[in-house]
């Protein structure tokens, strides 16, 4: 009986990863369509393949945040 629910279990995780993987895949699609119909517009897109994001900039730390309660 431990074995049968365990197989479920894993089954189930296994069905779970497929779906958000196809999720992924339709997304990343969509973005990259979106992109394209920015860029033909004469437009910079603000997603877009991986890598065309520009240049990266000097890192630099940001200002200091307000202080916590005491």
């Amino acid at each position: 009986l431990c074995a049968v629910a365990l197989g479920v279990a894993f089954a189930w995780i296994v069905l779970m990863v497929q779906g958000l993987n196809s999720d992924l895949r339709e997304a990343t699609e969509a973005r990259d369509a979106l992109a394209k119909q920015v860029e033909q517009l004469g437009e910079k897109p603000v997603a877009g393949p991986p890598g065309s994001r520009g240049d990266p900039d000097e890192a630099k730390p940001g200002p200091r945040g307000p202080r916590g309660p005491a």
